[in-house]
């Protein structure tokens, strides 16, 4: 089955809920020309702002840019930037039937500032704030309504360390999933990073993994496949993904294995290619791709996403071109 020259139409097949912490990004653009006589610090003319889907919701529009049907589960606070998010995830079209706005939370906006291309600075606001077994039991009941009236083929879990994939909502999630027998796809954080047990992918990247892994991880296959045995011993699950970044991605699934360099490029800003990655690798799992054709999607669009600044989606006509022949061919 061709999978990379079908990957495009077979997209629209399949709904995906992502569950996970949600944000905004915001981007102030400008030219920096002086130094500031009050403090040794650059200053920004301010040319442009935009603000963008970030965290959980930025994957969420990653599935929906693939051709898929998205939906997303997560907490805003009772704030102007938790409306704002809600009415961009609205734009496009995404389900947010599950996002609830509370008001013991705030909504984490993450504000870069770039003279040109340069990152100057980073600007959080954000309180942590981990979910509780009673937000998980209210969570449960929004499911299985949601599940009775559009059944998602996988749930993706997105992990930030925020606070929302808390181990009671961790449990009730896996839980859920296993009852209805739905794929989970996970991308970790190292708070909760051995909670995620029994799911279909596990997909660290290598920094994650090093810090997890009770022994040295090099980007080499032997070492690469000691850590994916280990995954799969204390996790049980299906599917290890280990992001290299510049070297690519490793797999790992019963028995089969590889490392899968990516082609060489200039690389802008990283920020936002795991998003893009984990949303291509779930659906060519879906699809039953073979190790080799997920490693080909997924290295396409991370690679495109390095391509830009900030946090953005993956571009689709550009993924092709990455891809040469195979991905036009669809």
């Amino acid at each position: 089955m061709k999978i990379i020259s079908e990957f495009f139409d077979r997209t629209k097949d399949y709904h995906i809920l992502v569950v996970g912490d949600v944000m905004l990004d915001c981007y102030l653009r400008g030219r920096v020309d002086r130094i500031s006589p009050e403090a040794p610090v650059p200053i920004l003319q301010l040319e442009s702002s935009e603000r963008r889907l970030g965290g959980a919701a930025n994957v969420a529009l990653n599935i929906k840019r693939l051709g898929a049907k998205a939906s997303i589960m997560g907490i805003v606070g009772n704030d102007s930037a938790g409306e704002e998010m809600l009415q961009m995830l609205i734009a496009e079209n995404i389900d947010s039937s599950l996002i609830t706005k509370s008001d013991s939370a705030s909504t984490t906006v993450k504000t870069r500032v770039l003279g040109g291309h340069q990152h100057l600075l980073r600007i959080d606001e954000e309180k942590h704030r981990d979910s509780e077994r009673e937000e998980a039991v209210v969570f449960r009941e929004k499911l299985d309504t949601f599940r009775n009236t559009s059944p998602p083929d996988a749930i993706i879990l997105q992990d930030y360390n925020k606070g929302f994939l808390s181990s009671p909502m961790i449990r009730m999630l896996l839980y859920f999933a296993h009852l209805y027998s739905i794929p989970v796809y996970v991308d970790p954080k190292h708070e909760n990073f051995f909670e995620y047990a029994g799911v279909a992918m596990f997909k660290p990247n290598l920094r994650e993994l090093r810090a997890k892994i009770p022994f040295a991880v090099e980007a080499n296959k032997k070492s690469l496949l000691a850590a994916a045995d280990y995954l799969a011993e204390n996790l049980k699950c299906e599917l290890s993904a280990i992001t290299l970044s510049e070297h690519g991605i490793f797999l790992s699934k019963q028995g089969e294995s590889g490392l899968f360099p990516t082609h060489v490029r200039k690389v802008v800003d990283v920020c936002g290619a795991g998003d893009a990655v984990i949303s291509v690798l779930t659906l060519a799992n879906l699809m039953g791709a073979t190790l080799s054709q997920m490693a080909t999607l997924a290295n396409a669009a991370g690679g495109v996403v390095c391509g830009s600044v900030g946090v953005c989606p993956v571009d689709v006509e550009a993924m092709r071109e990455e891809m040469g022949e195979e991905g036009r061919n669809s």
